[in-house]
């Protein structure tokens, strides 16, 4: 099996000769490994069954100190786009015709983190309590966005996966209410995972810190894969009876 079917394998719930691994490595972690590589790369010494490639998106603009003041801000916030969807697109059929991996867009930050990127982490936990509306305006303004970006390249038929990031939990529990992340953040997680899967690509989804409430959740939204989740802290065997066949 290629690295590529081994992972769909793995996907689909079927027995694989070994197991797929897609690690990545922070800069001070291929630091201290480098010298065990023998003069090879990163990605030669990890030799992933993944190819992961970061997307042309978009960043905010210039936002305005009301951005970063308690008080939810009057004034639209402004982006901008970044990179090349051409270049992009010639990167990824370049590593394909090296090898036959899976080729996996990773969109770091891409919904409530963004958020929070424009309004700093503890402005926009009160905006989820005290200012509904515009948190919910906020997170709309960023799925409308980001559905132009997925379209941008969505169509390419090297991609097998996207994984849409949004840290939503601490080490002890989710940092909002279940019924807050319903409200606010599933219907435009669930149009991404929508669309993704309308072109025919996997759906993964990475989310630090405890959110076992919101597994059974994801799992009906229909993602593919979850990336990381504290086993510690599910209840696995409620999991396994309501979801597993879906697991």
């Amino acid at each position: 099996m290629t690295p590529r079917q081994l992972v769909q394998a793995a996907l689909a719930h079927r027995r694989t000769p070994r197991v797929p691994y897609f690690i990545q490595l922070c800069p001070d972690a291929w630091e201290r490994l480098a010298p065990l590589a023998g003069g090879r790369t990163e990605a030669e010494f990890l030799d992933n069954d993944v190819d992961a490639f970061s997307p042309p998106w978009w960043t905010w603009g210039e936002l305005g100190d009301q951005w970063r003041a308690p008080d939810p801000p009057a004034s639209r916030p402004a982006v901008r786009g970044t990179g090349s969807y051409k270049a992009f697109a010639d990167a990824i059929k370049a590593a394909k015709d090296r090898a036959d991996k899976y080729v996996l867009v990773t969109v770091y930050g891409s919904h409530f983190e963004k958020a929070y990127f424009a309004r700093g982490i503890e402005n926009l936990l009160a905006d989820l309590a005290g200012a509904r509306d515009f948190a919910r305006r906020l997170h709309r303004t960023i799925i409308e966005k980001n559905l132009v970006m997925l379209e941008n390249f969505l169509h390419l038929p090297e991609i097998d996966g996207v994984l849409l990031c949004s840290d939503w939990g601490s080490q002890r529990g989710l940092l909002m209410s279940p019924e807050v992340w319903d409200d606010v953040i599933r219907p435009g997680e669930q149009a991404e995972y929508d669309l993704v899967h309308a072109c025919g690509k996997d759906v993964w989804v990475h989310s630090c810190g405890n959110i076992e409430p919101l597994v059974g959740r994801l799992v009906e939204m229909g993602l593919d894969v979850l990336n990381p989740i504290q086993p510690e802290a599910m209840d696995v065997a409620a999991l396994k009876r309501d979801y597993g066949s879906r697991l």
